[in-house]
């Protein structure tokens, strides 16, 4: 399989989010170092900036995604099924601490709510870690929420989403053909992802 001449091609796509530890820019280069495959496996999902960052080289080209947060993964899966419902729910949202507060306690009615809930929560904490509100200094612009996910949803589509144990993860998808792409947690920031 291996071909000297092969180069993944990259997307100028970026996550919709911000996520700790993510690689936005990083992500090109990354895609461009990526050895031949057929299956693409990124083990601990994040913002998805490695896979925003690559296009789909042919119509056989399997890729899956994969995070043991079940938040995150729903947020992902709402993204790629239903990203017009999850803007109409973002958009009933208005900017500020009060807000902020409430999408991290409220008791969501949905999925739909729940990924809506998580991504606001993500958007407007200080790197994207969920503890604190990040307040917008004057040279900043507030934070954007009121934004389509149809272009997110279109890459989404044909990838296969996962939300398992990384080892289970790895167990199912090896094969001679798998390109495993891991960023885990860093040591001692475990904590960081809750």
């Amino acid at each position: 399989m291996e071909n000297a001449n092969f180069k993944m091609k990259t997307s100028t796509l970026k996550a919709p989010f911000a996520w700790i530890g993510g690689k936005s820019k990083m992500a090109k280069e990354i895609v461009e170092r990526m050895p031949e495959h057929s299956c693409y496996c990124e083990v601990f999902a994040g913002s998805l900036s490695v896979l925003y960052a690559k296009e789909r080289p042919f119509a056989k080209y399997n890729e899956v995604v994969n995070d043991w947060n079940e938040d995150l993964i729903n947020l992902h899966r709402i993204i790629q099924t239903r990203p017009q419902s999850l803007q109409i729910e973002l958009n009933r949202m208005l900017s500020g601490r009060d807000f902020f507060l409430d999408s991290i306690h409220k008791e969501p009615r949905n999925n739909i709510e729940k990924a809506a809930l998580y991504f606001y929560s993500i958007v407007h904490s200080f790197g994207g870690k969920r503890d604190n509100y990040a307040m917008c200094k004057k040279a900043r612009s507030p934070k954007n929420i009121y934004k389509s996910f149809q272009v997110y949803a279109q890459r989404l589509k044909p990838v296969s989403i996962e939300n398992l144990d990384f080892r289970e993860f790895i167990k199912q998808y090896d094969s001679d053909s798998t390109f495993f792409y891991l960023d885990p947690p860093y040591v001692g920031t475990e904590n960081y992802y809750k």
